[in-house]
């Protein structure tokens, strides 16, 4: 069976050959807490998916080529009659993607380029327009994640070749791609950033650096994940329409050996920070560290000890709850973000919450997932296994969160 890799791993992850028999009928998954729902079977290898909780769509890139797309609508925690795959993207090999709600626009990586696609006509009920792009970004290459800043109109683009790549969106999306042909910015990031996220209060884009090494994807030691550290990005002064600050150093936060996720609760201005090889989140108070603020960058308000292969994390505000993958202990972490945030850190046990069995599914998908988006209006968690794994889980969050863990203890 493929392992699932992570970080800057993820860029190797594309020549990997799976060896995972796909069934025409894959049995749903019953375990503790989060109850796995069933599977949408893929094509091959995932990249980092992407949700559009307007359309109740989610896009699948696959690493060897095609955004492979899926209607939550049918695919969920109360409905599952609908996980299969309704349309394929034909782009190139694909690591990301990212969806601007407000545009109701789509963006996938396609080789070293990004596919613009109208979200309008290619999502999980209406296909007519997932046949081709409608335009496209060029970037330096080696991108492998996507985040979009709605308020500046700007697409941040995370690549492995020591750099962070900024579009501007605002004439590069389903209404108008006047813009996409654009030269895009280039922040430098040698420490190898490999997830994104935006604090949108602060305008500060937050960059998980697992260490990877640029100029040297053969290297033994820049694909190990090792990175320890988040850079702090200036958004107001370099994001779609404005340079300023691009050549600006980021500050950087020192955070657990494997940095490996980030997400940012936009109710408290807490930044969640993964590390993969500590196996512990950091907790930072994004109002003392952020772009123009940074006493507080120094070290986390709150470090969580969660488990070997801490990864993919998810804030479900309406269940105040932040959701922890842990790969190699193949556990489900929740976190309650109301005791524990980057002002109050009462909550913020040595242990999380509680930790149970990660959906699985048998002998179908070996590997545990290391990635996903949830959809908080359906209390579903939609996770893949980054380079191993050939379905989607479909995971039912909303009877094992901070706030009722009746569905905590016992199978479902």
């Amino acid at each position: 069976m493929s392992k699932c890799l992570r970080g800057a791993k993820r860029a190797a992850a594309i020549a990997i050959s799976v060896t995972i028999a796909l069934s025409s009928t894959v049995p749903p998954a019953a375990i503790a807490g989060a109850s796995a729902l069933g599977a949408v079977p893929l094509s091959a290898n995932p990249g980092l998916p992407a949700i559009n909780v307007s359309t109740d769509t989610i896009y699948v890139p696959i690493q060897t080529g095609g955004v492979e797309v899926v209607n939550g609508a049918r695919c969920n925690a109360q409905v599952s009659d609908g996980c299969s795959v309704v349309a394929t993207i034909p782009t190139l090999e694909s690591l990301a993607a990212a969806v601007d709600a407000s545009t109701n626009t789509a963006y996938a990586m396609s080789g070293n380029d990004v596919w613009v696609i109208d979200g309008a006509r290619c999502n999980g009920t209406m296909t007519s327009g997932c046949s081709k792009e409608i335009g496209t970004i060029t970037t330096g290459g080696g991108v492998v994640a996507l985040a979009v800043d709605p308020l500046t109109r700007s697409l941040y683009m995370a690549s492995l070749n020591g750099a962070i790549f900024v579009a501007d969106v605002a004439k590069c999306n389903r209404l108008t791609t006047s813009g996409c042909s654009a030269p895009v910015k280039k922040i430098k990031n040698p420490g190898g950033p490999a997830a994104l996220a935006v604090d949108m209060k602060t305008d500060t884009v937050y960059a998980a650096n697992d260490g990877f090494c640029a100029g040297t994807t053969n290297s033994t030691d820049c694909e190990s994940g090792t990175g320890d550290t988040v850079s702090v990005i200036d958004g107001a002064r370099c994001n779609g329409s404005v340079s300023t600050g691009c050549r600006r150093k980021p500050a950087l936060i020192k955070v657990g050996e494997g940095a490996d996720w980030t997400e940012v609760d936009q109710a408290t201005g807490t930044l969640y920070i993964t590390s993969y090889l500590a196996g512990t989140v950091s907790v930072i108070d994004g109002a003392r560290c952020n772009a123009r603020v940074t006493s507080a960058c120094d070290r986390p308000s709150a470090v969580l000890n969660m488990g070997a292969g801490a990864g993919y994390v998810a804030l479900d505000s309406p269940l105040h709850t932040l959701f922890t993958l842990n790969t190699e202990s193949d556990t489900l972490a929740e976190t309650n973000v109301v005791t524990c945030n980057g002002k109050v850190t009462s909550g913020c046990a040595t242990k999380p919450l509680s930790q149970q069995a990660a959906p699985m599914l048998g002998a179908y998908a070996e590997p545990t997932p290391n990635a996903g988006v949830l959809d908080p209006q359906t209390a579903t968690l939609y996770v893949v296994c980054v380079g191993g794994g050939l379905f989607m889980n479909v995971v039912d969050v909303s009877r094992c969160s901070s706030v009722g863990t009746s569905g905590c203890s016992s199978s479902t």
